[in-house]
This record gives C-alpha cells, structure tokens and sequence, in this order.
C-alpha cells in the first residue's frame, strides 16, 4: 500500500470540468487500489477473491457455513471532505446511541412503574 500511495502521490492526472479525475485514469487508479488492498488482505491471511463487485471474502461461521461480504471502492469527486464525512458520521453514530439510550430509559421507567 505505502507503494502505491508514494506512486500516486507524484503521479499527474487530467482533472475534469466536474473535478474529477479523468474517467481512464480514475478507472485504472481503482484497479491498482483494488490490487494493492487485495495484496494487502491476502498477506494478512485473509481469503479473498476479486469479483465484479469488488473483493469478495467469506466468514466461515459454525451454523451457516460462511458469511461472505464485498469490499467495494468508490472513486470521489476531488472536492470530497473526508474530514467532514467523517465528522457527519460520527455525529450520526452519536444520535443513534442517544436516541436508543432513551428508548432503554423508557422501557426501564416503564417496568420501573408496573
């Protein structure tokens, strides 16, 4: 990964009017993420294939077998904010635990009241 990231960071892309990467450099981009992250997970003993989708892998699990799931990659607009999505997240995150904290206190207060 570190590899890739010192490939890019020197590397020149073609912006377009909408501040994205031009459409075949950003395509070829994603597939060397897509290579590198690959690489990566299967150097750290993970089992993963790649699909249409993305990396696939699978869980093995007891009952079911295995579980599988897909790790994507989208490509941004230039002008995207990590930073703030990442802080709308959070935030998201935030209100959801208040919002079930208070829905705990309501059924405790409830039996409290039976």
């Amino acid at each position: 990964m570190k590899n890739l990231f010192a490939q890019v960071f020197a590397q020149k892309f073609t912006i377009t009017e909408k501040n994205e990467l031009k459409q075949n450099e950003r395509n070829a981009l994603k597939n060397e993420i897509v290579s590198a992250m690959f690489q990566f997970l299967s150097e750290n003993e993970f089992d993963v294939t790649i699909t249409n989708e993305g990396i696939a892998c699978e869980i093995p699990h007891e009952v079911l077998g295995s579980i599988p799931f897909v790790i994507g990659i989208t490509m941004k607009n230039l002008s995207y904010d990590v930073v703030h999505e990442h802080n709308l997240f959070t935030e998201k995150v935030a209100e959801k635990i208040v919002k079930e904290n208070e829905k705990k206190m309501k059924k405790e207060k409830a039996k409290a009241t039976k």
